[in-house]
């Protein structure tokens, strides 16, 4: 394992030595997203339904019928809200989902004594709740206090001939609120990059009177954060009244120099593809404090037994962790984040039979490195490699009264690519890769694994 530390030791020492360095060309620390907020309701229902009724003979019977009636139906609503000023960063999420479904199916042969058939049915019914927040007390320094709640109830029963076979329930419920303090920033500069791209190429193009100032620049990527936080419920009236507004403020600035089918064109095309490119900038380092509670309630129930199992799970986590982005031009952006943790879970679980208690301490710490490429609008290289390591302190198992101590390391290499060659010819690329290794001490177990999937696709048109 000292091999494994030596590997993690490495990542996080060569990430970390450039961290804070300024970017060579551009300066993207000049931009700040404006205040904005932004939020939506949206309700979706579904219903789908079969029936299907079979008449049928053979050389013993007449008059067979088999009927089959299903129903499915899935209701969703979702709410999320997104707030960014100079004091606040924050997004608000909920979801409620509710899933049923029903089916019958029943045989009937020419006598009408022996009828026959079964029914089942279930439910889904689930809520998620998210808040992320951050409270600015100084320009660096900020206040975390983020939620994370989520539930679900299930059920399903199962008939045979109008008797219960089984019955299956499910009720899970999980909180996991988590306080923070720290120091630094993230801001989203994918509009900065955005404005970037629509003026170079109309520059590109000569369609611009004069080089467009660093100040210009800042007003007009505010402009287009703004009309991009914008709620539309028509894409196509979305995108004339964002052209539109980016439009009218090159012509208010006198950038334009001529208001032709090529600016226009120029003008379409980077609004369409070079804002899809995801960019940040800054980093930010916390403490946190995470507490979980989970509970999950089985019953099982068919007809000569019933078997119910709840299990709690108490965890306790604390622990620092440092998340950077770095433009490094318009081009390449490096990602990279650590976090050191230690944490000390309780399980306890109860059955008809057995009971279970289980108490553990770990420590972990876990690194994250990627760099994305993105040589033109339209074609994308992005590569990670992330890694973790570990082991439990202290791990006890009652009734039993054993304990346990064990190890787990990784490493994971991710490539995606997306190759715009021509308007002919694109290439794509996926690669992932991982080792894992696990030992533990009660039963001298080791496993070291290896995983690799590769995939490429071609799309080449003759005309």
């Amino acid at each position: 394992m000292k091999k494994s530390i030596l590997v993690l030791s490495i990542l996080i020492s060569f990430s970390v030595s450039g961290i804070f360095a300024q970017t060579d060309t551009i300066n993207f620390s000049d931009y700040k997203l404006p205040d904005l907020k932004r939020q939506s309701l949206d309700f979706v229902y579904n219903f789908d339904n079969y029936y299907n009724n079979t008449n049928y003979s053979d050389t013993l019977t007449e008059n067979n019928v088999n009927k089959l009636f299903q129903i499915n139906s899935n209701f969703k609503a979702s709410y999320s809200l997104y707030k960014n000023t100079r004091k606040y960063q924050g997004r608000q999420y909920g979801n409620i989902n509710n899933k049923n479904y029903f089916l019958k199916n029943t045989f009937t042969p020419d006598s009408i004594s022996e009828i026959s058939g079964n029914k089942s049915a279930s439910f889904s019914n689930s809520i998620i709740l998210n808040s992320f927040n951050k409270f600015y007390f100084k320009e660096k320094y900020f206040f975390g206090a983020n939620l994370n709640i989520g539930t679900n109830l299930y059920k399903y029963s199962y008939k045979k001939n109008d008797t219960l076979q089984n019955i299956n329930k499910s009720n899970l419920i999980t909180v996991s609120p988590e306080l923070s303090i720290g120091k630094g920033r993230i801001e989203p500069v994918t509009d900065y990059v955005h404005s970037i791209y629509i003026i170079k190429n109309l520059e590109k193009e000569n369609r611009l009177t004069e080089k467009i100032s660093n100040e210009q620049l800042i007003r007009l990527t505010k402009l287009i954060s703004e009309i991009k936080n914008k709620r539309f419920f028509d894409s196509r009236i979305k995108t004339i009244y964002e052209l539109e507004k980016v439009d009218s403020f090159l012509q208010a600035e006198h950038l334009i120099s001529e208001k032709d089918a090529r600016y226009f064109t120029t003008l379409n095309d980077n609004w369409e593809y070079a804002g899809n490119q995801y960019r940040n900038h800054g980093y930010y380092m916390k403490f946190y404090i995470l507490p979980r509670l989970t509970i999950n309630n089985i019953s099982y129930k068919n007809l000569n037994d019933t078997n119910t199992n709840t299990r709690k799970i108490i965890l306790g986590e604390t622990g620092i962790t440092l998340n950077s982005y770095k433009n490094i031009n318009l081009y390449w952006q490096r990602y990279f984040s650590v976090k050191l943790a230690t944490s000390i879970n309780k399980t306890l679980s109860y059955s008809d039979s057995t009971n279970f208690n289980e108490t553990g301490k770990k420590i972990f710490a876990l690194a994250n490195l990627g760099y994305s490429w993105y040589p033109n609008t339209r074609t994308n290289f992005i590569f990670s490699v992330n890694t973790g390591y570990g082991p439990t302190l202290y791990n006890e198992i009652i009734p039993d009264i054993q304990t346990n101590k064990d190890n787990t390391f990784f490493i994971n290499l991710y490539l995606t690519s997306y190759y715009y060659v021509s308007p002919r010819f694109r290439i794509t690329v996926n690669c992932n890769s991982n080792y894992n290794y696990y030992s533990r001490s009660i039963d001298s177990f080791t496993q070291n694994k290896i995983n690799f999937y590769f995939s490429a696709g071609i799309q080449y048109s003759l005309f």
